[in-house]
C-alpha cells in the first residue's frame, strides 16, 4: 500500500496494519479508485483523552460535520480497544452512541461496520488507553469488493490480496503475467486493470464510495505513474470451462476483456509465450475438493515441474497453503510471508523461477 500511495505522489509510511498518509480531503474521490491493495481507508478527524462525557462531547465537536452528509440514512459506529478496560470500553461507546444519536437521531444511529448502503456514514473509534481517535471510512463498502465479480468460483481470492500478489511479484503492468490456475479470474483481471490504470485508459464505474456523498468540491487528479501504453500479456488458464466462463464475464464487467487471454487447458498443456518481463501469480487450489493433502502436494509438485521447464528467469509470486510446499517449487532467493485470508493462515511466496534446484528461502514477520 505505502508503495502504491508513492507511486500517485503521496508521501506515505507503513504502520502497523497499513500504510498512513496525508493528502487534502477533496483529493480522496481521485483517489479511492486508484488503490488497489487497501481494505479500507479511513480519514482521522479527532483525538483526544476521554475521561469524561463532556470529554466526548469535545471529541465528537472536533469532526467535521459540515464536510459530511446532513441527513445519512444510518450511521455507525466501530470501536476497537487496547489498553484499556472493558467497563471503560462499554461506556465510551455508550457516550458515543449517545452523542450521535443527539446529532442524527436514536433511529439512525448504532453500533456495527459500513455496509456501503446509500449515504451511510461508518465512523471508526479506536481507543489507546485513555485515548480515543476517530475516523470516517470514506470507502463505505470494503474496498475488496470492487464490484464487477457478480460470480465467482469455489474459494475466491480476495480482489486486494490478488493485487498485493502482483506488487509482490514486481508487475507493473508491463510484460507477460501467466496465472495456470485463475479459477474466477480474479488475479488476470486485478492485472489487467493494473495495466490499464497506469496506461490512462478509462475503467467503468462498477461500485460507488462514502466519499462520493460527501460536501467537498473534487480537487483535479492526483499525479499518476508516468502514463504507459498498455504493454501486457495477460495469460490465464483453468482446467474447468465452468468456472472459466464465470472469469469472462467478471473481465467483461471489468472492462478488460480485451486484455487477457484465457486457455481452458492442463498446466502444461496452455500456450505461454513471454512478451518482455515473464511473471507467474497464482492461488493453486486447496482443500478438501483436491481429495486431501497429498493431492495439494502433488499439484504443487507439478506446477514446480511446468515452471522449471518453461519459466526460467520469471518472476514469481503465489499463495501457498503450507510452509513446506514451497521447497516444491523451483525458486532463486525466495521471500515469504506469513498472511491471513479471512482467518485461514497461508504462505505468501515471492522469487525468480529457476531452471535449477532450489536455493534457500527466507522468512519474514507475519502481516
Amino acid at each position: 500500500m505505502a508503495a502504491e500511495l508513492r507511486a500517485f505522489g503521496c508521501e506515505s509510511r507503513e504502520i502497523e496494519g497499513g500504510a498512513e498518509f496525508a493528502v487534502p480531503i477533496e483529493a480522496l474521490p481521485a483517489l479511492l479508485p486508484r488503490l488497489q491493495c487497501a481494505s479500507r481507508l479511513l480519514v482521522r478527524v479527532a483525538e483526544g483523552r476521554v475521561d469524561t462525557p463532556a470529554a466526548v462531547a469535545a471529541l465528537l465537536a472536533q469532526v467535521p460535520w459540515s464536510v459530511l452528509p446532513e441527513a445519512p440514512a444510518r450511521v455507525v459506529l466501530r470501536l476497537s480497544a487496547h489498553g484499556a478496560p472493558p467497563d471503560r470500553i462499554r461506556w465510551l461507546e455508550a457516550e458515543l452512541l449517545r452523542g450521535l444519536a443527539a446529532r442524527f437521531g436514536a433511529q439512525r444511529t448504532s453500533r456495527g461496520a459500513a455496509s456501503g448502503e446509500g449515504t451511510e456514514l461508518a465512523i471508526a473509534a479506536r481507543l489507546e488507553a485513555r485515548v480515543c481517535t476517530l475516523s470516517l471510512d470514506a470507502g463505505g463498502a470494503p474496498l475488496h469488493q470492487r464490484g464487477y465479480r457478480l460470480e465467482a468460483g469455489p474459494a475466491p481470492l480476495r480482489e486486494t490480496l490478488a493485487a498485493a500478489l502482483l506488487h509482490a511479484a514486481g508487475w507493473q503492468g508491463q510484460g507477460t503475467l501467466w496465472d495456470p490456475m485463475c479459477g474466477s479470474g480474479t488475479i488476470a483481471i486485478e492485472a489487467a486493470r493494473s495495466a490499464a490504470l497506469r496506461a490512462g485508459r478509462p475503467l467503468p464505474v462498477t461500485r460507488g464510495y462514502a466519499v462520493d456523498t460527501w460536501r467537498i468540491q473534487a480537487a483535479p487528479k492526483l499525479s499518476a505513474a508516468p502514463q504507459l501504453p498498455v504493454a501486457a500479456n495477460i495469460l490465464a488458464g483453468d482446467l474447468d470451462p465452468g468456472v472459466l466462463e464465470i472469469a469472462q464475464r467478471n473481465a467483461v464487467r471489468a472492462g478488460v476483456a480485451d486484455l487477457v487471454t484465457w486457455q481452458c487447458a492442463e498446466l502444461a498443456a496452455q500456450d505461454v509465450t513471454a512478451q518482455g518481463q515473464g511473471f507467474v501469480v497464482t492461488n493453486p487450489p486447496y482443500g478438501q475438493r483436491l481429495g486431501g493433502r497429498n493431492a495439494m502436494r502433488r499439484l504443487v509438485q507439478r506446477l514446480g515441474a511446468v515452471l522449471a521447464r518453461q519459466c526460467d528467469g520469471w518472476k514469481f509470486a503465489a499463495l501457498l497453503w503450507e510452509r513446506d510446499l514451497i521447497d516444491q517449487l523451483p525458486l532463486r532467493d525466495a521471500e515469504v510471508r506469513e498472511v491471513d485470508n479471512g482467518g485461514l493462515k497461508l504462505w505468501l511466496t515471492a522469487g525468480e523461477l529457476t531452471s535449477r534446484p532450489r536455493l534457500h528461502a527466507r522468512s519474514r514477520g507475519a502481516r
